[in-house]
């Protein structure tokens, strides 16, 4: 089975329901918890235990019952699962906190880089991503605007800017290129063909 559908069945089989930790459970719902069952630290704590201890599934560990079904690839993937999920929370914990353009700038190449890795395929698409967010962070400096705002207002001009670059989508990359007609645009071509031309 691939390595996601491996996460997904010990997100379940650990017990993990809805939040990181209780202050996150609170902050969400609005309800006082002091509770970590069912959370996400609640799930990965089961899931590290059940490596590192021999778990009979009756002895608890510090209140913990550790998770006996973790052994093997599944121990690599559990592992993954709780660098991934230390790492979200981290940046969640951060998200509503008002920054500088700039500052929303680094926040967002960070994230990028700490949750997608690229290959030959993904890598063309993640360099304009991080071109897109890169020029907004300095066009923010250029203009002197270094005021806080709020995630949404970076987050609308992120999304303005990947929707234009999808719009005109890779240019000259493999296979055919269609593209408006432009000057000198389609110099560098062995075989220009103009349609609808009458």
């Amino acid at each position: 089975e691939s390595e996601f559908v491996t996460a997904a069945r010990l997100v379940v089989q650990s017990g993990i329901r809805w939040g990181f930790d209780p202050e996150q459970r609170e902050a969400m719902s609005g309800v006082p918890s002091t509770e970590t069952g069912h959370t996400w630290l609640f799930g990965i704590e089961r899931l590290l235990l059940g490596y590192a201890l021999p778990g009979d599934g009756t002895t608890l560990f510090e209140g913990r019952l550790p998770d006996r079904d973790v052994e093997g690839a599944d121990a690599v993937t559990a592992g993954k699962l709780a660098h991934f999920a230390r790492a979200l929370n981290r940046y969640l914990a951060s998200l509503n906190r008002p920054r500088s353009v700039a500052a929303w700038s680094r926040y967002t190449t960070d994230a990028l880089h700490a949750f997608l890795s690229t290959d030959q395929e993904t890598r063309a698409w993640f360099d304009q991503v991080q071109l897109i967010v890169t020029a907004i962070g300095d066009e923010s400096r250029l203009a002197g605007f270094d005021e806080p705002v709020a995630g949404s207002v970076f987050a609308a001009a992120l999304t303005q800017r990947l929707e234009a670059a999808a719009e005109h989508g890779r240019y000259m990359t493999r296979g055919v290129t269609f593209c408006s007609l432009l000057p000198f645009r389609g110099i560098p071509f062995k075989i220009d063909c103009l349609l609808g031309m009458n």
